[in-house]
């Protein structure tokens, strides 16, 4: 059974959490992205992360020359959010 890599992409920074790391932050570079794989030990990993601004292209390309599994997803939000019931805009005040 796989497990999971979730991390958090950032300009400079991935966040990562997997139960043997728990939670820690690598640089987002290839030195980064090395000292990350080298952490993990699991042979069946996941690698999951969001894309944040094309700050997550060089970790994908890596994914990808290292033959790493991976999930590239996205949410979205079907409605917007519902506004409080006593939401007035100030042009209505």
């Amino acid at each position: 059974m796989p497990h999971y890599l979730g991390i958090d992409v950032s300009k400079k920074t991935l966040d990562a959490y997997h139960p043997s790391l728990k939670l820690k932050t690598f640089l987002n570079t290839i030195t980064g992205f090395k000292k990350l794989a080298k952490q993990i030990i699991d042979q069946e990993i996941i690698w999951v992360f969001e894309p944040t601004g094309g700050y997550e292209k060089s970790l994908q390309q890596f994914c990808n020359q290292n033959a790493f599994l991976f999930i590239k997803f996205t949410l979205i939000r079907s409605e917007p959010l519902p506004k409080p019931k006593d939401f007035m805009p100030k042009q209505m005040l």
